[in-house]
């Protein structure tokens, strides 16, 4: 493949892709739906679809795919340590207003939820989702789950994504006892299912960009949250102005983890909300500085240097030998991954999913071009359908993110279905590609 060619196509097809969105069409989406400013926060969203039909004769025969984990309380006891222990303190020095009170009440219910019983858990929401998957995925394509197929089945080492595997073998099961389903969970599986923390060629220099207290990208968000987020309007809500307030709080600060732990609500069964606090222009910005983060660690900032998608290359090789396996055996039905968004996010990115690949520094921009909400949101999932025709050597292949159908920049004769011979070359392209960037060998 002529990469020029390629890179100057794509940044054509990126444009195009944007041209209808504007800085205000994607602030208006957050301003009608507010949890949507929680980004990977965001509950998953299932729109009924209207599949295109296979083309005459073909009939699925298998489906291999990659899902994040569904939705979970915050992962670190500390999330919700630091918030309680600001208002904690506030309140001890009698700073807090009446409303400050109130919010620090919710504080307390939302910690004691939490705090040694629950960070990092798959919440009841997160097993419903993948069980929904599950069923969808059975009832779209029944033919693939016929008889006593096997259905191979991977997860990282962490519970929450163990948890949703176990979730949705059990949906399958229940669909049809006589499949045989295995489920592995270890640190092989964590190679190519959480690359960016266990591939065996994990260096210093991605951890540095990503982990740095002094990288690029943070400067870029601090710089922005200094210049955009101004803590006075919260601040005088939630204290009542006397100078303990003023001298010890960090309102920046305050702001930010107050809003990782309202947009995280949505994912639990607790009857409260954080969202009173702040004001919709408040949200935006606010979403707008936690995408930035996401898309520098894990998508094609210019400041990553091409790690993240470099490991995803793994999970692109897994999915590439385990169907050509599966199509050649013909034993399995399914070969289904549970892993993380900071994994799902780079392999869109390595294939080119649309408007998951942009490269871009301004903030702002970024917020127009690559939404994590819509890449990555709890129990997100990429799906590819395998069909075969009797009498052809012609195999297709569908590709569904999020259940709906999407295209790649490749040629489909019969788009949304393409032939996986093409889909298998490009895919080893864009690994041969990523291993030559980054200057490594195969």
């Amino acid at each position: 493949m002529n990469y020029k060619k390629s890179i100057s196509f794509l940044a054509l097809f990126i444009l195009f892709l944007v041209l209808p969105l504007s800085a205000q069409t994607i602030k208006q989406e957050i301003f009608e739906t507010v949890e949507k400013s929680g980004g990977v926060y965001y509950p998953y969203q299932y729109n009924k679809p209207t599949y295109t039909p296979a083309p005459r004769g073909y009939k699925p025969v298998y489906i291999t795919h990659y899902a994040r984990h569904g939705s979970r309380w915050m992962t670190k006891d500390a999330q919700y340590q630091r918030v309680l222990d600001e208002f904690e303190a506030a309140d001890k020095n009698n700073a807090l207003s009446e409303y400050g009170k109130d919010v620090y009440r919710r504080v307390q219910l939302i910690a004691a939820d939490a705090i040694k019983r629950h960070a990092g858990d798959l919440s009841p929401l997160g097993a419903q989702q993948h069980a929904g998957i599950a069923e969808r995925m059975y009832d779209n394509f029944p033919q693939v789950f016929k008889g006593k197929k096997a259905i191979n089945t991977y997860s990282t080492i962490v519970p929450r994504c163990i948890l949703s595997m176990h979730s949705f073998n059990q949906t399958i099961k229940g669909k049809n006892p006589k499949l045989a389903i295995t489920a592995e969970a270890n640190m092989r599986t964590s190679t190519y299912l959480n690359a960016q923390a266990y591939h065996p060629l994990i260096n210093k220099e991605f951890k540095y960009i990503r982990d740095n207290k002094q990288a690029e990208w943070r400067k870029v968000q601090a710089n922005f949250a200094q210049k955009e987020l101004n803590p006075d309007r919260i601040m005088s809500l939630l204290f009542n102005g006397n100078a303990y307030a003023k001298n010890s709080i960090d309102g920046v600060n305050l702001m930010i983890i107050l809003y990782h732990m309202a947009s995280n609500l949505q994912n639990l069964d607790l009857d409260i909300s954080l969202y009173d606090i702040f004001e919709k222009e408040e949200m935006y910005y606010l979403w707008l500085i936690e995408n930035y983060r996401f898309y520098a660690s894990f998508g094609t900032s210019p400041l990553n240097e091409g790690y993240p998608a470099f490991y995803a290359t793994a999970l692109l090789k897994d999915i590439v030998e385990r169907t050509d396996k599966a199509l050649a055996d013909k034993e399995v039905a399914a070969d289904l991954r549970f892993g993380h968004d900071t994994s799902l996010m780079p392999f869109l990115s390595l294939i080119q999913l649309p408007n998951s690949y942009a490269v871009e520094t301004d903030l702002v921009k970024i917020g127009d071009l690559w939404q994590s909400y819509k890449l990555s949101p709890m129990a997100a999932n990429i799906q590819f359908i395998f069909y075969e025709k009797k009498k052809s050597d012609k195999v297709l292949v569908k590709i569904l993110h999020n259940e709906q159908e999407v295209a790649l920049p490749l040629e489909a004769d019969n788009y949304p279905y393409y032939d996986w011979k093409k889909l298998k070359q490009y895919f080893l392209e864009r690994i041969d590609f990523q291993y030559q960037k980054m200057g490594y060998t195969q």
